[in-house]
């Protein structure tokens, strides 16, 4: 009986809880913003034609090219989500696998690689906003960041808010372990 009273205040806290963790900043009122997979959803066409293979191979073209989409990047919420979803995807991109007969030279994943990797290094440190710090230090991690981890430790040491300090020297020490 105290197991099955348990259960229903804990039902009931989660229902009447629910509403106050929704995090939609944009909206009036929570209800009327899409969540994530709404949005992904109304925009699947768009998404696609944003991270098609060629639109991906262009962004890391050239550091130019790259630098001007991490430009786009901006604080928290107020990052337009097609730049964010095309970050992400570019990420994911430059870490494919390039084809055999690239065994000699860098491929088009491998060279958009380092180009990706140098300009997120370029944004990082000339970035004022802690989020996009963040954000920079993020995709340079599942890069495996071609700058180097030493790179990234003298950055953790120069920074002066505590919280992208911490994050850059835990990115330095993975990426050192992985080397």
């Amino acid at each position: 009986m105290k197991k099955l009273l348990f259960a229903l205040v804990m039902a009931a806290a989660c229902a009447f809880a629910k509403d106050q963790y929704d995090i939609k900043p944009d909206a009036a009122k929570a209800g009327e913003a899409l969540s994530a997979v709404d949005w992904q959803n109304k925009n699947d066409a768009a998404l696609k034609a944003a991270t098609d293979e060629a639109t991906l191979a262009a962004f890391v073209t050239d550091e130019a090219s790259a630098k001007a989409l991490l430009a786009q990047v901006k604080s928290a919420y107020a990052t337009d989500p097609m730049v964010a979803f095309q970050v992400g995807a570019v990420t994911q991109w430059v870490m494919l696998d390039d084809p055999w007969y690239c065994l000699l030279w860098d491929g088009p994943h491998a060279a958009g690689r380092k180009v990706w990797t140098k300009a997120l290094c370029s944004t990082l440190r000339g970035a004022q906003d802690d989020y996009v710090k963040m954000f920079c230090l993020d995709q340079l991690r599942w890069c495996g960041c071609t700058c180097g981890a030493k790179c990234l430790a003298a950055f953790a040491e120069e920074e002066k808010s505590k919280a992208v300090r911490e994050f850059a020297a835990w990115v330095a020490r993975e990426l050192e372990a992985a080397e």
